[in-house]
């Protein structure tokens, strides 16, 4: 152009890094190379989906599809925000995450960080339930001859579950906790009448 400049479109996407020119004139001679130019990419991903329905999921390990922006690296948080899985979105825009630890009960959410280190805003939340009931606990404590008394019953339970005591005509006589031993001591609040002793355990997301 006669002022000197011109403008050029890209016939591709810029990759990161230097970007340099170069003049040929009329008579084919051609310069050497401008001072480069440095293109940076400071645009984050799109937020990624957490595509796997994670009911009943609480406390496993699954595999989590999430869809993002492709080589990309994704990564998976709990409910508290602690990263429990990474992975690298494919050519396809998926990347398939198996949490390295049980996944707790409540949102888990993903983020996608590019080549150029721009992180994406979290995912909307998958919400990870936990739809298993504790196994039937086992009351240990031998009720011979108790009936009428109060005795502390020894009842073994899923850790941290509530273990409720059972008289014989259903009516709830006490309530302990299990406790990382998987053992709760229950004294009841009555006398156990005579009859059958029974025990229920109950988890933190009401499973019983």
């Amino acid at each position: 152009a006669s002022n000197g400049k011109v403008t050029i479109t890209p016939t591709v996407a810029i990759p990161v890094g230097n970007v340099t020119a170069k003049a040929t004139d009329a008579a084919g001679n051609t310069s050497v190379a401008s001072d480069p130019k440095v293109a940076t990419d400071t645009t984050a991903p799109a937020k990624p989906v957490v595509n796997t329905d994670l009911t009943g999921k609480a406390g496993t390990k699954p595999s989590v599809e999430v869809s993002a922006e492709p080589g990309s690296t994704v990564a998976l948080y709990d409910k508290d925000g602690n990263k429990i899985g990474e992975a690298t979105a494919g050519a396809d825009g998926k990347a398939t995450i198996t949490s390295t630890v049980a996944i707790p009960a409540g949102n888990v959410t993903a983020t996608a960080t590019d080549a150029a280190g721009n992180t994406s805003d979290a995912s909307d939340p998958k919400v990870a339930t936990d739809t298993t009931a504790p196994a039937k606990p086992v009351v240990n404590t031998d009720l011979t001859g108790k009936a009428g008394t109060k005795p502390s019953v020894e009842v073994s339970a899923e850790p941290g579950s509530t273990v409720a005591l059972y008289d014989k005509d259903g009516n709830k006589i006490g309530e302990a906790t299990a406790g990382a031993d998987g053992k709760a001591t229950i004294t009841p609040t009555v006398a156990i009448p005579a009859g059958n002793v029974t025990a229920t355990a109950t988890d933190a997301a009401g499973n019983t």
